[in-house]
């Protein structure tokens, strides 16, 4: 049987009273589950390699009523005789400290399950860019075996990049293009969700290069056109705006001015 001792022992009433201390650790390491110590005295005698009398006097004292006790349960006093038994004695505050170690187990437990899914979180965010990425390297695999299987030797890898590194990069690249140059950080959020969410049977890399190509061909429709009727960028890309009929683009989004009656005078 083992028992979590706390340190509240060391500043207890009995702190400075060292035998009395120490035969108390020993009686709370012979207690059960339930903070019962069913042994007689000679029992207990025998189990922490005590005399006898040092342990009926031990007992005697933990009896006593102690009014500077900080538990005043039972008049402050630390344990009890086990009713309807000839022996055993039971410990008044077990309960109390056995439910501060659990309390103390369950914020363990809590820390470390918030620990793994802050890791899980972490890990999911550092590879979510260019997740798709390895859908549009089974061709390529295909096309390198079949260039090795006519001899060809295959050109030497460029160093990888972190994927995180590169999903940046290219948003960056595909927001200097954009004609309105606002909320940054957001229009780079936005772009990084679509950069890591290509279409079906396209790679990362040609998705990238339709994003500039859609995002240049917008900017070059808002050359002529008010700059305050051009949507921030960050509202364009959630709205995947790229994907609109680019005829749509060129025509104004000025407030049209109502025409004006032919009959009308000044």
């Amino acid at each position: 049987m083992f028992v979590k001792l706390f340190t509240q022992i060391l500043d207890s009433s009995i702190a400075d009273n060292r035998p009395l201390r120490h035969f108390f650790t020993d009686l709370l390491l012979c207690a059960d589950g339930d903070g019962n110590v069913v042994m007689t005295d000679a029992a207990i005698a025998r189990r922490i390699g005590a005399t006898l009398e040092e342990v009926q006097w031990g007992l005697g004292e933990l009896q006593k009523p102690d009014p500077t006790s900080k538990t005043p349960d039972r008049e402050g006093r630390r344990i009890e005789k086990i009713e309807g038994t000839g022996y055993g004695w039971h410990i008044i505050n077990f309960e109390t400290y056995r439910a501060l170690k659990d309390s103390d187990q369950l914020r363990a437990v809590t820390r470390e399950r918030v620990k793994r899914f802050r890791d899980k979180k972490k890990a999911e965010s550092s590879t979510n860019c260019n997740v798709t990425e390895t859908q549009g390297n089974g061709s390529n695999a295909i096309q390198k075996e079949s260039k090795r299987t006519e001899g060809e030797e295959e050109p030497e890898k460029e160093p990888r990049r972190k994927k995180r590194d590169i999903c940046l990069s290219d948003a960056e690249s595909i927001y200097s293009l954009y004609p309105r140059k606002v909320d940054k950080k957001n229009a780079l959020d936005a772009i990084q969700k679509i950069i890591g969410s290509p279409p079906r049977g396209m790679n990362t890399t040609d998705w990238i290069q339709s994003l500039r190509a859609a995002t240049s061909a917008y900017a070059k429709s808002r050359e002529k056109e008010d700059p305050a009727f051009t949507p921030y960028p960050a509202t364009w890309f959630n709205a995947r705006r790229f994907e609109d009929d680019q005829s749509e683009w060129m025509k104004s989004t000025k407030p049209q001015q109502p025409e004006l009656s032919k009959d009308y005078e000044w």
